[in-house]
């Protein structure tokens, strides 16, 4: 990646960034009523995560990227990505994480199942299903889940957690995220959400950072992951055998994304910000600080 600067006055000015993807949503599906039909969805994956500030990790725990190279008046785009959505910061795009995996049963027909979606993190598994994997430098990947029997669905089904930016998945856990304080405070980011279990298995934890927890057939969905974080939601569950009720809890939808920029305080502050950015800025007279919470718009130093 090219250096990162502002050149202001004929001055450089070093910028630190943090750019995390919004949340991969837990899977689910519901065939509403039909009998004889079971669903178990994989966590979500975390957003990528990419991250400039010396001395911490990037994801996928990788060394801090480069800076970029801009003067004084030029503008770049900027994203702050929604739940299943990138977020970009010029020519950076840290990617969504991937979708939860959907498995199951069916006895009225064959089961369209879905694999772990793969993005800057992998989505977790369901049952019979493949889990997704994460991208280079930005996530890990998602975990399997177990390819339990008809029989045994309903008490020991796991479907897989997924992926964090900081570790994998393991089982039905979603795997952890990472701590940076560029804003100040160490603050961890980019778990993954925990996969459906059955109901004799222990729940599946969302990852370090903001996973939402996944869901229990016959008891309750999967949590969302926490909002500017990045991380996964939990996956959903439904579940209507022969003579039972029909249940369904839905997934968690993944968390949203952030961009932060940090450089000193002795540079100008951002000439322009795009309306429909939402930020907060702060200065504590050795670094300017933006927080990019949410929207889409340009900046212009």
């Amino acid at each position: 990646m090219i250096p990162f600067y502002l050149l202001d006055n004929n001055e450089l000015i070093t910028i630190d960034y943090l750019v995390i993807g919004g949340g991969g949503i837990g899977g689910e599906v519901s065939y509403g009523g039909l009998s004889g039909i079971a669903t178990d969805g994989g966590g979500g994956g975390a957003g990528g995560y990419i991250c400039s500030v010396p001395g911490e990790l990037s994801g996928a725990n990788s060394s801090p990227t480069s800076r970029i190279f801009y003067r004084r008046g030029d503008a770049i785009t900027l994203t702050v990505g929604g739940g299943g959505s990138n977020s970009v910061l010029g020519p950076i795009t840290a990617l969504a994480g991937g979708g939860g995996g959907i498995g199951g049963y069916s006895d009225a027909f064959p089961f369209p199942s879905y694999n772990g979606g793969s993005n800057g993190t992998g989505g977790g598994a369901g049952n019979n299903t493949s889990p997704g994997v994460g991208t280079a430098n930005q996530g890990l990947d998602g975990a399997a889940g177990n390819n339990v029997s008809r029989a045994n669905y309903q008490t020991s089904v796991k479907a897989g957690g997924g992926g964090g930016v900081g570790s994998s998945a393991s089982n039905q856990n979603g795997g952890n995220g990472i701590s940076s304080s560029i804003t100040g405070t160490a603050v961890t980011r980019g778990g993954g959400g925990g996969g459906v279990v059955g109901t004799n298995e222990t729940t599946g934890t969302g990852g370090t950072g903001g996973g939402g927890s996944g869901g229990k057939v016959l008891n309750f969905g999967g949590g969302g992951g926490a909002i500017n974080t990045g991380s996964g939601g939990g996956g959903g569950t439904y579940y209507f055998d022969n003579g039972s009720p029909d249940t369904f809890f839905g997934a968690g939808g993944g968390g949203s994304g952030i961009v932060v920029l940090r450089y000193p305080s002795t540079a100008e502050i951002i000439d322009r910000i795009g309306p429909g950015l939402v930020y907060t800025y702060s200065d504590d007279g050795t670094w300017k600080r933006y927080i990019f919470t949410g929207g889409t718009g340009t900046i212009k130093f």
